[in-house]
């Protein structure tokens, strides 16, 4: 991965054939009533898994590219599970309801990590592998409140002076449940 400096938020398909690449501009962020990073949604409604591979190497503090879910009506409650950078490479699970957030995660070095979201009600487990059939379970029956109707998303931010960055993400699978 390479760095990108000062773009726009974007995306594109036709860099590498068969992923899709987001563009996070500098000072995008999914978090604390500031929601401008680029997303791509999915529409669902009921219990899922869903997983993605992504190929991300942050670099700075509040780097992050990931999976994640929130209701359909609104941007402000979501979780997810991301490669990151936080005082060090790492990979976590985060997430805002009702204002309050919250975020822990593991150390994390690969610039590739396949990514998973289980819901069952109000039950979600959150799961990432290596190699796509090694999962470790990051959470486990998450207890969070959240509408049938909901959105799935792939997303990318740079909440980093004015450095952008480029995530690529494949494998994009949806499974009802």
């Amino acid at each position: 991965m390479r760095l990108a400096r000062k773009l726009a938020n974007a995306y594109d398909l036709m860099v590498n054939p068969g992923m899709l690449t987001l563009i996070a501009g500098g000072w995008t962020e999914q978090w604390d009533k500031t929601y401008t990073a680029p997303l791509v949604v999915y529409p669902f409604e009921g219990n899922f898994e869903a997983q993605v591979k992504v190929m991300f190497a942050p670099v700075r503090n509040y780097q992050a590219a990931g999976l994640g879910v929130r209701p359909a009506q609104t941007q402000d409650t979501f979780l997810r599970i991301a490669r990151h950078f936080h005082d060090g490479q790492g990979l976590g699970v985060s997430g805002i309801q009702q204002g309050k957030g919250f975020g822990y995660g593991v150390s994390y070095t690969d610039d590739t990590a396949y990514l998973k979201i289980e819901r069952q009600g109000m039950l979600f487990t959150f799961s990432y592998s290596t190699n796509e059939n090694n999962w470790v379970v990051l959470q486990k029956n998450y207890v969070f409140e959240m509408p049938t109707e909901v959105e799935i998303f792939l997303v990318c931010k740079s909440a980093t002076n004015n450095e952008g960055i480029i995530a690529q993400f494949s494998n994009f699978i949806v499974v009802k449940r």
